[in-house]
């Protein structure tokens, strides 16, 4: 719990209390005064719904005693719409709270750094899926679109009383003369009934399992429906680094195809190497004695070929090549295990040609995608489990000294696992070097 100063409102808020609801198993006042006991505090904020049954007390460690209760001050403004409030309270920090049903809800009532909103905006989200987001903060308008109210507490509390964190436990002689007028007031009027006191909170019990049971529900949709959200992006970056990629064999053949179709020299300037993608050849040539930029630029343009760079003694034109893509589900990936086992296998059946080779360990498809690694035991209490995402990816690179080597790789490994990274080739050593990106499941 803290207490904030926030823009426009004159006398600081108390944020960031500790939500509980009773379960109505005894009197308010019982319960309210084992729990403030159990916790070692005596000042909070309570909130009753009559319509539902249900108390929920917010608890103040900071004894702010007086100060406007800030979530439940949110719940008064916005009534029974469920709410994300997005506040700045300083350069580095936010308050933000949920309310639902004219109430704060538990546990998401916080102070966070500013660098953990959205991280902790999704785990709001995820428990409040029909929740608007309020805030005046823009980069959340780009964010969430349409999603965001743009107004701030103060706006949304102008017009509303300030419920205030007050004494609910100890001494207060102004609190116990209240109560115990009341309670003998309640009893001239309307007498003690056990047998109805006892129904009403069984029903109160009943509204608020029913009122946990549907929030749990709700969350864990949430939750799946994000869960597969991430497995379609997961599938959708595999798809672009290997299933929709040209085959190994077609890549090949292509950058041959074009490769050889190319001179030695062009305009008294060599051909020193090359550097392939799936999409493209970048070769690149040294200046000869006697020869100059012009000559070579002329004679690039006479063969319609693209200069990309030329400077000093270097140059680099670039030539398309367009091996036929592939259009391939996830369904033909093999599972890790055998799929490196007949890899590995095969390369080390072509390294008898003296090529050499590297396969990287598989990683989660998680670190391709730039993102933190599922958690198994991660999830709030009654929400599923989230689970790892089901592909692993790495990386293959094989090297050799001999053109011919190369030409003849892809009768060894062609496999829809496979996509091409990049292929090169350096005429005074010869070496050559094949990169491919490979996916399992």
């Amino acid at each position: 719990m803290a207490s904030v100063q926030i823009a426009n409102i004159s006398k600081p808020v108390a944020v960031g209390l500790d939500w509980r609801a009773l379960d109505g198993s005894t009197s308010q006042r019982k319960e309210i005064a084992t729990l403030v006991k159990s916790e070692g505090v005596k000042f909070g904020c309570v909130i009753d719904d009559e319509d539902a049954g249900i108390t929920i007390v917010g608890l103040d460690h900071d004894q702010s005693e007086g100060q406007a209760c800030g979530a439940a001050w949110l719940a008064a403004a916005v009534g029974r719409i469920p709410a994300i409030l997005v506040e700045p309270i300083s350069d580095t920090h936010l308050w933000i709270c949920a309310v639902r049903a004219g109430m704060p809800v538990q546990g998401l009532d916080v102070i966070v750094e500013v660098a953990d909103l959205h991280a902790r905006l999704h785990d709001f989200q995820l428990q409040n899926t029909d929740a608007k987001i309020i805030s005046s903060l823009d980069s959340l308008d780009v964010a969430y679109g349409d999603g965001v109210s743009p107004e701030s507490f103060a706006e949304l509390v102008a017009n509303v009383a300030a419920p205030k964190v007050v004494r609910i436990s100890g001494v207060n002689p102004k609190l116990v003369g209240v109560v115990g007028l009341a309670l003998v007031a309640v009893a001239c009027w309307y007498g003690y009934d056990v047998y109805t006191t006892q129904q009403v909170q069984a029903q109160a019990r009943a509204r608020l399992a029913q009122l946990n049971s549907d929030q749990a529900r709700d969350a864990a949709a949430a939750q799946e429906k994000a869960r597969q959200v991430f497995l379609a992006q997961a599938e959708s970056v595999i798809r672009k680094a290997v299933l929709e990629q040209p085959g190994v064999d077609a890549v090949v053949s292509s950058v041959f195809a074009e490769v050889d179709s190319k001179p030695l020299t062009l305009g008294s300037w060599s051909l020193v190497s090359f550097d392939c993608d799936s999409r493209v050849c970048h070769i690149n040539w040294k200046r000869l004695p006697g020869s100059t930029m012009l000559i070579f630029m002329k004679a690039a343009e006479a063969k319609g070929w693209i200069v990309e760079r030329v400077s000093g003694n270097d140059a680099v034109t670039g030539h398309p090549v367009s091996p036929e893509p592939r259009s391939l589900g996830v369904d033909r990936l093999d599972e890790v295990a055998p799929f490196l086992a007949a890899l590995e296998s095969r390369l080390q059946e072509a390294s008898a040609l003296n090529l050499r080779y590297e396969v990287s360990k598989p990683e989660t498809i998680d670190k391709m995608m730039n993102l933190p690694p599922a958690d198994p035991k991660a999830g709030p209490a009654g929400q599923p489990a989230q689970q790892p995402l089901p592909y692993r990816v790495g990386t293959v690179k094989v090297q050799g000294t001999k053109l011919f080597e190369l030409r003849e790789l892809p009768n060894f490994i062609a496999h829809p696992g496979l996509g091409v990274k990049r292929i090169s080739f350096d005429v005074k050593s010869g070496e050559w070097i094949l990169e491919m990106n490979y996916a399992t499941r």
